[in-house]
């Protein structure tokens, strides 16, 4: 898994539709690469992208930004955290590019096959107090 230096500006571009956009995670398991015209703030490739989202943005990121994110050949996953409530909700690409989705809640881990890996929901949360 590759590291980029923090950046709060690092963007994903969508060649399907020419759009740029801001995840708030990436994840890339190959090397990067990056639009040859930028200053390595430009992703091409990401694997797994992250969201979270709250009541405002939930919408929004549940199905727009999905909508969106699902043309990147390379994602394989586009996880939804929800910020008010213990539940993590995946797309993941299956074999035939079709896509699967899954909802993940209290003491579930959530598997993510891309990486090789499964991330306990209590680890996701951690820090989270969630009102009754």
């Amino acid at each position: 898994m590759q590291r980029f230096p923090e950046r709060p500006d690092m963007r994903v571009h969508v060649p399907a539709n020419g759009l740029y956009t801001y995840p708030d995670v990436s994840v890339v398991c190959s090397e990067g690469q990056h639009l040859e015209e930028t200053y390595l703030d430009t992703l091409r490739n990401p694997l797994v992208l992250p969201e979270v989202v709250s009541a405002r943005t939930g919408k929004y990121d549940r199905a727009d930004q999905f909508l969106i994110y699902k043309r990147i050949a390379s994602l394989q996953h586009y996880v939804v955290v929800e910020s008010h409530r213990p539940l993590v909700g995946v797309y993941t690409r299956d074999t035939n590019s079709s896509w699967l989705f899954q909802e993940y809640k209290g003491a579930d881990a959530v598997p993510l096959p891309a990486l090789r890996l499964e991330l306990p929901l209590t680890g996701i949360h951690r820090k989270i107090t969630f009102s009754a």
